[in-house]
């Protein structure tokens, strides 16, 4: 299975963006300059979960990233049979034996479905482990 990337839902970010306006706003009229630093700081969260990427899943490993792309855990599995898609989650049956729930909640849609697609066709040309 070739590295899959789901980026963070660009929802967020418009949302981000908004926040980032009316902080703009709010400087523009009182010119207090924590109005400008939010403004800012919202305008640069926006970007990262507009152009992020919230999960990189590849043969083995699912990596959950943080918006800045730093992968702050990784969920190890054996084959893609271990892989479970129930809507807006993910569940991985780890090598260590636990299932871990992966919430796909800040996830693009676009992105989450062609996860979903992908683990199928590598679930259908895998064979089914013994267990």
């Amino acid at each position: 299975m070739q590295p899959i990337r789901v980026g963070l839902s660009a929802l967020f970010g418009g949302l981000f963006f908004v926040v980032a306006a009316f902080n703009f706003y709010v400087y523009g009229i009182t010119h207090d300059g924590m109005q400008l630093g939010l403004g800012i700081l919202m305008g640069v969260i926006g970007l990262l979960y507009s152009f992020g990427t919230f999960l990189v899943v590849d043969e083995h490993s699912v990596q959950i990233k943080n918006p800045l792309g730093i992968t702050m855990k990784t969920h190890h599995f054996t084959s893609p049979h271990d892989l479970t898609i129930e809507g807006k989650k993910l569940w991985v049956q780890t090598t260590g034996g636990d299932r871990k729930k992966v919430s796909g909640a800040v996830a693009s849609g676009r992105d989450w479905a062609a996860l979903a697609e992908a683990i199928a066709a590598a679930q259908a040309k895998a064979p089914a482990p013994a267990r």
